[in-house]
């Protein structure tokens, strides 16, 4: 008499309680996500980039916008929902960005026009982060807080018109991007450290920039962007900038004609755009 196969052997009872155990845990969360991102979808704030989502399988990648007030269900939605792009534009209610710290895999975050925020401590610790942007935010003042966001590529801190101190930078060696366009209280570029593979840097509109010595620590430098820098008088530390293809120097009317004459002759390769800057006799 043939015997029975066993159908129910130890091996199949323990990938059964696995199998149980497993799904005990990972119901209840889906649904709990499920529910997140269904109330951000009725609040409109949930926009799912598919790009994003094909390049992380099995990591959630959203992208959270808001331009209107954030409700705690709101802030306590992105955290379950852990995605790697956030955005938030145009908040009057927020004042702090502790909201972003449990967002271990956030790589991307963009936050504009956030005229109360002030306490950015919240990203500190965000190793995953690789472009920041905190743009028209005048209440952040220092980049300090940032120095172990040393994955960072790209930053960019446009039109926070109180920003003087770039001290932190010196910790970003992966730093590629540096946009710092409109940061009306930047006087000087003295603190700007080393970057060895910073590629564009981009300063328009910093009507009292005066010294820009300082990117002569930035070996890898393709792009400057200088417009509308209206105190700016010296360029001359440009001359010796090999790397450099493109540099905008419109808007600079203080800048000596003779200068930009030695500049077009020192990097012949560039591309410079000026536009009829004053004459200066005896400047060189």
């Amino acid at each position: 008499m043939r015997r029975r196969a066993k159908i129910f052997t130890p091996t199949s009872a323990i990938f059964l309680v696995a199998l149980l155990f497993l799904a005990g845990w990972a119901v209840p969360t889906l649904i709990m996500r499920y529910r997140a991102a269904s109330q951000l979808r009725e609040d409109g704030f949930l926009y799912f980039d598919h790009r994003l989502v094909a390049g992380n399988p099995g990591i959630p990648s959203v992208k959270v916008s808001a331009r209107v007030n954030i409700s705690r269900r709101t802030l306590a939605a992105i955290t379950l929902l852990q995605p790697r792009y956030v955005t938030v534009q145009g908040s009057s209610t927020i004042t702090n960005l502790n909201f972003l710290a449990p967002l271990k895999s956030v790589e991307t975050i963009d936050i504009e026009s956030c005229p109360a925020l002030e306490d950015v401590g919240g990203i500190r610790n965000l190793v995953s982060l690789q472009m920041l942007i905190l743009d028209d935010c005048p209440g952040v003042h220092s980049i300090d807080i940032f120095s172990r966001l040393q994955s960072l590529h790209r930053l960019s801190l446009e039109s926070c018109s109180n920003l003087r101190d770039l001290r932190a930078l010196q910790q970003m060696p992966s730093l590629e991007q540096l946009y710092l366009s409109d940061c009306g209280a930047l006087t000087t570029l003295d603190e700007l450290p080393v970057l060895p593979k910073l590629r564009t840097l981009k300063l328009a509109g910093c009507k009292h920039l005066q010294d820009i010595r300082g990117v002569t620590r930035l070996p890898a430098l393709e792009d400057l962007d200088l417009t509308d820098c209206v105190e700016l008088q010296d360029v001359s530390v440009l001359f010796s900038l090999k790397s450099l293809e493109r540099i905008y120097l419109s808007g600079c009317t203080n800048v000596p004609s003779a200068q930009i004459r030695r500049l077009t002759v020192a990097l012949p390769s560039a591309e410079i755009s000026a536009d009829k800057p004053a004459t200066v006799p005896g400047a060189e």
